[in-house]
C-alpha cells in the first residue's frame, strides 16, 4: 500500500492511502509509544464484493491526543513519509 501522512497544525493528522477507489482503506486504530512513533492500522472496512482496479487516493483525518508527540508514523508496521 502506498501512503503518506500530513501533520496538521491543530492536533490532527491526515492519512492518505492509495488503492481501489471503490474499496478504500481507512484507519481503524492507532497506538503511540514512548519513542514518539505513532502506529496506525488501516484496512478496508466496506462490504463491496468487487473492487475497481483503479489507483486513487483516500484521505482520512484523525484527531491525535495532545499528549502524543509525533516524530515517526508507522502504517501497518511500515514507516511512511510524514509531511508537515
Amino acid at each position: 500500500m502506498q501512503a503518506f501522512t500530513l501533520l496538521l497544525d491543530d492536533g490532527r493528522i491526515a492519512v492518505v492511502t492509495y488503492g481501489s477507489s471503490s474499496c478504500p482503506s481507512e484507519p481503524v486504530s492507532y497506538d503511540a509509544d514512548s519513542t514518539d512513533a505513532l502506529s496506525l492500522w488501516v484496512e478496508y472496512v466496506g462490504d463491496a464484493e468487487v473492487c475497481s482496479a483503479d489507483f486513487g487516493p483516500t484521505t482520512s483525518v484523525i484527531e491525535v491526543p495532545s499528549d502524543i508527540e509525533i516524530g515517526v508514523v508507522l502504517l501497518n508496521g511500515e514507516r511512511v513519509p510524514a509531511l508537515s
